[in-house]
C-alpha cells in the first residue's frame, strides 16, 4: 500500500536517484530538452499536514514518486487489474485519492508479458518517464524443485542472476519499448542451464 503525507513529500531514495543520474548521463539524446533530467524536486514538509492512504491493492505497492506538478503519485504495483501477480506494472493515483491507472502504454500486455517494472521517475518537463525493468521473472529455478541441482548448490541463499534494464519512455508513446533509450546492467548471482534430462546445472556469474 502507498501512504501519502498530504501537503508534504516523501524523502527521495538516494540509491535510485544515483542510478537514474547515471542512466541520464549515458542517454543524453533521449533526454534532450530537459535542463536537469530526472533530478529530485525536494519540498519542505508541512507540519500541519496529515497522512492519507492512497492505495488498497491486494498486492505489493512499491517505489512511489511524485508527478512533476505534485498532483499524482506514481508507483509499481503487483497484481494490478488484469495483470498476474508475476507482473509488476507502473501505476499512477491522484494525490487526493481516486482510481489508479496505468501510466504507460504498450509496455505491459496481459497474458503475453511478465515484465517486472519498478522505480518510475518522471522528467521535470513531464514528458518522459524513467523506470527499471528487472528480469528474469521470479521464482527461483533451483533449489525448490523435486529434482536436484548438479552440482549441488552449496549456498541456497545466493540470489539468482538478474538483468536490470533502465529505460526512458515518453509518457505519450504507444510503440514498442525496443525503440526507447535503455541501458542494461547485470547483477551477479546464480544462472541456470538445463541438460537433456531437464536437470538444472548452475554456475555463478560475477
Amino acid at each position: 500500500m502507498i501512504w501519502s503525507r498530504v501537503f508534504g513529500q516523501p524523502a527521495r531514495d538516494s540509491r535510485l536517484h544515483i542510478l537514474l543520474a547515471v542512466f541520464a548521463a549515458v542517454t543524453v539524446t533521449g533526454c534532450h530538452g530537459d535542463v536537469e533530467p530526472f533530478s529530485a524536486n525536494d519540498r519542505e514538509s508541512d507540519p500541519e499536514g496529515f497522512t492519507q492512504r492512497l492505495t488498497y491493492s491486494p498486492g505489493d505497492d512499491r517505489t512511489p514518486s511524485w508527478s512533476p506538478g505534485g498532483d499524482s503519485v506514481y508507483y509499481a504495483a503487483a497484481g494490478f487489474d488484469v495483470f498476474a501477480d508475476e507482473s509488476v506494472v507502473l501505476v499512477g493515483v491522484p494525490r487526493e485519492g481516486g482510481a489508479a491507472g496505468l501510466i504507460t502504454t504498450n509496455v505491459q500486455i496481459p497474458g503475453t508479458s511478465e515484465r517486472w517494472l519498478t522505480a518510475p521517475q518522471v522528467s521535470p518537463s513531464g514528458e518522459r518517464l524513467a523506470y527499471a525493468e528487472v528480469g528474469p521473472p521470479w521464482p527461483e529455478v533451483c533449489p525448490g524443485l523435486e529434482i536436484r541441482c548438479s552440482p549441488a548448490q552449496a549456498d541456497p541463499s545466493l540470489p539468482r542472476l538478474r538483468d536490470v534494464t533502465l529505460r526512458v519512455r515518453r509518457l505519450d508513446a504507444t510503440g514498442s519499448v525496443d525503440s526507447d533509450p535503455s541501458l542494461t546492467i547485470q547483477i551477479p548471482g546464480v544462472d541456470y542451464d538445463f541438460d537433456l534430462l531437464n536437470v538444472p546445472r548452475y554456475h555463478v556469474v560475477h
